[in-house]
């Protein structure tokens, strides 16, 4: 048998497996996984094709060979770009291996992952976990990402994704204590949205901002 026949029979093995019931994993995957790291770079190509297979299965399985290989191959694009999978439990993977390793290059996509609350494995709270423990190294993506927001006047259902974004960027940008997003939160203090108003409020309080001394 030939390495490229042993490494496609390998990624065909990852979906043998069924989900384990708290759907953290794939039952009996961890051994296959294991022999494709094993092989090295000569599997990467294969590996990042079987990210867009059929069976989500397989796809958790490939994210879990990349991020095992990661000091090989670094954060690449498909990691990031499964982020968008549409199953949740192959996202919240992604997440976990982008943090794993604290690479900046993920920071825009786990920016858009930070509304992704679907399922127990979301994407949503890791992403904020992993964006925290960047620190100041997210603060200007952060910041990008505020200023492209579509702030509604009046908060409402159809626009509820758009409020939340907003809600967890702001929060995030307070946690993180950088004075660099004062300049950009300031012009929320006065919003016609009272929602916006209060979340701005609080993390400008956060970052010692003081009204009286600004006047």
């Amino acid at each position: 048998m030939s390495d490229e026949q042993k490494i496609e029979e390998l990624i065909q093995a990852l979906g043998n497996g069924e989900w384990h019931p708290s759907g953290s994993h794939v039952d009996g995957q961890s051994q296959t996984i294991d022999q494709l790291v094993k092989m090295g770079r000569s599997v990467v190509l294969s590996v990042r094709k079987a990210l867009s297979h059929e069976n989500e299965k397989i796809r958790f399985g490939a994210v879990c060979v990349l991020g095992w290989m990661r000091p090989e191959i670094g954060v690449e694009p498909p990691i990031t770009t499964i982020l968008n999978d549409k199953d949740c439990r192959v996202r919240s993977q992604a997440a976990f291996w982008l943090g794993a390793y604290r690479d900046e290059r993920a920071i825009p996509a786990l920016i858009l992952g930070l509304n992704d609350r679907q399922g127990y494995f979301s994407v949503g709270p890791r992403a904020t976990d992993i964006l925290l423990s960047l620190g100041k190294r997210a603060v200007d993506p952060i910041l990008q990402a505020l200023q492209k927001v579509n702030v509604p006047l009046v908060p409402d259902l159809e626009n509820q994704d758009s409020m939340l974004f907003f809600a967890r960027l702001v929060w995030l940008l307070g946690e993180i204590g950088d004075k660099r997003a004062e300049e950009t939160l300031l012009p929320y203090v006065n919003h016609q949205n009272q929602l916006i108003r209060q979340w701005t409020s609080d993390a400008l309080r956060k970052l010692g901002y003081a009204p009286d001394a600004h006047r």
